[in-house]
């Protein structure tokens, strides 16, 4: 065996050992730093299910108050139907006056 293989052989040893060692500190971590991050996470999961909660009540109320508009409209058109006064059709919501 020539001394070039020797040293080529040596050098490859010691590389792939740097490479492991090197590898190896990085699988260690900080177990402060783990719980502080799972503490985010379930806070984070905290927050969009309340948003999820605001989100479904605020689609509760329009959806209320659009019955209320339509109500008032069918109301409306009623009272103008008895006085004999044409309602024009609401341009915002397309629909066609019945």
């Amino acid at each position: 065996m020539h001394a070039s293989d020797f040293r080529a052989r040596a050098r490859l040893l010691f590389v792939v050992g740097v490479m492991a060692a090197a590898g190896g500190c990085r699988q260690l971590s900080n177990p402060v730093a783990d719980v502080e991050l799972q503490q985010s996470l379930f806070e984070l999961q905290d927050l969009l299910a309340e948003m999820r909660d605001q989100t479904a009540q605020l689609q509760w109320q329009v959806d209320s108050l659009q019955q209320v508009v339509a109500r008032q409209d069918s109301v409306l058109r009623n009272v103008a139907n008895l006085v004999g006064t044409p309602m024009p059709g609401a341009p915002m919501s397309g629909v066609s006056p019945r």
